[in-house]
């Protein structure tokens, strides 16, 4: 069997070209590299799953002339080397979503559409609680999953030994079990969006390594190249690892920090050799902090240690990176390493043969950088996303409605780009995505605060507040006080799925704002002036109400986008006959200076941010 020579690098290619469906996408690929064209309407670069994702899914809203360029092979950053799980076990409703239509994908509909094989294992999967809090975290989990009609069921520790009969189930008081779940081949599947993509028009050009992005024209984008520059109306950010220092040509900042995960590959298990069917992965969040499953007939056991995590360029990603793995640190992962291996007897005795030890990026939030980057037209981000295989189709579904329609079909808050503010420095990047990492298997219990790296945007009154009591919560870079405690309850944070001792507090605060008064710090809200003759004509094709009539009065209303859908809520109050202020939730503020901006004519305004 002969294989495809790269010609760049004289490296053969895994793909056999022995295969008609090889043949012929190869003669494409190869055309395109060869044909780097001047102009694009939209330009992608990166060509990891979440590259290729966009392409896919930005052909089928009809956009055809998009281009993809990636500067080594498809999948060569942090895609080739994930472990490739995905789960209908989320509590997020949103990914959620995706996360339903990824599995639709990966089982069955990819592969038939492209021919290409993803390698879809659907073994299903448990997830496993060890205490009460746990066992409420499934439950409100189930109540996620049975809205959006997953099949999803919590089940006792009994019908876990039933269909997954090695795993050392001690203590374990019940599980989320999704028989629908289960694991798949990253390359494979990133392959079969491009092909997917091609076929409908889309180019997709390797060993193009981009250079600089900067505005050109009237809201475009000129791409240089190491082989020309490409005019595009759209770019999108898809760089993965390098993402953040793409967006630093454009004078942007995309917070997202390269932290490195492990997992490891066992010698064959004997006991795996006579199984009529794989067993479903295993997510152990407590003792594990990770996953457990078969790998053919081996075990893979990946790791998300709670204490020391790594990061890796911190300031640069080489441009040289490619497929790049790192040495495995056993020593700070062995405590969850020994506690897989007690948990899972029958890998006891055996040998590691292939450690994985690679770059993922993580936000300071967790959350991928899904939209609009903050303060300019038409550059998207799609990229930060530690769990790309998960989330990454149908996220890339919803960026590709958002950019040809104007509105995605789910929420996109959670991701929006601009829900950070230039408070979200590169050091305070860094501490973040270190408390991230080690929050991934952690219990997410509603309004959970996360302290690292704060605080950040103190008011004024912050000491005067906190010696009264205050326990604060983090918007927008603010200190804003969530609730004062007293009568000998702790200044912390009390957590739990149910009613704690913050309720009744909570509550007698709220009762003497409503019967007697109150004197709030509203420092962490979005104000802006909008003021000029044309004012009122400007807000008032923008928004769903009437402006107030009156100077002194006071509307709430929404702005809308151009599907008719709402994007902020805010307070208007009309200062005078052409100047107005406009109030909203300090986590709206760029994203309401871009509507803004972005949506001014000829009407003659200025718009002045008053935060």
């Amino acid at each position: 069997m002969s294989f495809i020579v790269d010609e760049c690098t004289n490296v053969p290619l895994a793909c056999p070209w022995d295969l008609p469906s090889v043949r012929r996408e190869f003669a494409v690929s190869f055309e395109a590299r060869e044909n780097l064209p001047s102009t694009a309407k939209v330009v992608i670069v990166g060509g990891g799953i979440m590259g290729c994702g966009l392409a896919y899914h930005l052909v089928r809203e009809g956009w055809h002339d998009i281009v993809l360029l990636e500067k080594a092979e498809l999948t060569s950053g942090s895609t080739w080397h994930a472990a490739g799980q995905i789960t209908h076990s989320t509590s997020s409703f949103g990914l959620g979503r995706c996360a339903d239509y990824n599995i639709g994908l990966y089982a069955g509909k990819l592969e038939a559409e492209t021919g290409q094989s993803v390698s879809w294992h659907g073994c299903g999967s448990f997830r496993l609680a060890y205490s009460e809090d746990e066992m409420d975290w499934l439950r409100h989990t189930l109540s996620v999953g049975r809205a959006l009609g997953f099949n999803i069921e919590l089940v006792g520790p009994e019908r876990v030994g039933e269909i997954h009969p090695l795993y050392n189930l001690d203590g374990v008081l019940g599980a989320l079990h999704t028989p629908d779940d289960g694991h798949v081949d990253p390359s494979g599947v990133t392959q079969a969006l491009a092909m997917g993509a091609r076929r409908l028009g889309a180019k997709i050009i390797r060993r193009c390594r981009v250079t600089d992005i900067q505005p050109h024209g009237d809201g475009g984008w000129r791409v240089s190249t190491e082989r020309g520059a490409i005019d595009c109306e759209h770019v999108v950010n898809a760089g993965g690892t390098y993402a953040r220092q793409m967006g630093e040509w454009s004078g942007l900042q995309l917070p997202m920090t390269s932290m490195t995960h492990h997992y490891f590959v066992t010698d064959t298990v004997p006991e795996f050799l006579d199984l009529a069917r794989e067993l479903p992965v295993i997510r152990d969040d407590k003792l594990v902090s990770g996953y457990i499953r078969m790998e053919q007939k081996s075990g893979l056991i990946g790791i998300y240690e709670k204490e020391n995590p790594n990061t890796v360029w911190e300031d640069h990603c080489p441009w040289e990176a490619e497929n790049e793995l790192f040495e495995a640190d056993y020593d700070r992962v062995m405590p969850w390493l020994e506690n897989a291996l007690d948990r899972m007897p029958v890998f006891a005795d055996l040998g590691i043969k292939r450690t994985v030890h690679g770059a993922i990026s993580h936000p300071p939030d967790g959350n991928p950088l899904i939209g609009p980057a903050p303060g300019v037209r038409n550059y998207w981000c799609c990229c930060g996303t530690q769990i790309g295989i998960g989330w990454g189709p149908g996220l890339t579904r919803e960026l590709a409605r958002w950019m040809v329609h104007g509105a995605a079909d789910i929420s996109m808050r959670e991701f929006d780009p601009r829900r950070f503010g230039s408070y979200a420095t590169k050091d305070w990047q860094v501490v973040k995505a270190k408390e991230d990492y080690c929050l991934r298997h952690e219990i997410p219990f509603p309004h959970f605060n996360r302290l690292a790296g704060r605080p950040v945007k103190p008011s004024p009154l912050y000491e005067r507040l906190k010696d009264k009591g205050a326990v604060f919560e983090e918007v927008y870079g603010h200190e804003r006080p969530r609730w004062f405690a007293r009568d000998g309850v702790a200044q912390q944070d009390h957590y739990s799925f149910r009613r704690n001792v913050v309720h009744d507090i909570v509550g007698q605060e709220v009762r003497a704002v409503r019967e007697r008064v109150g004197v709030m710090d509203i420092s962490a809200f979005t104000k802006v002036e909008i003021a000029g003759p044309g004012a009122e004509a400007f807000l008032g094709r923008l928004v769903a109400n009437h402006l107030p009539q009156k100077v002194g009065g006071i509307a709430l209303t929404h702005l809308l986008n151009r599907r008719g859908r709402i994007e902020i809520e805010l307070t208007v109050v009309r200062l005078a006959e052409d100047r107005f202020y406009m109030v909203c939730a300090a986590f709206f503020e760029q994203r309401l200076l871009d509507h803004l901006g972005h949506n001014l004519a000829s009407e003659t305004v200025e718009i002045v941010k008053r935060s």
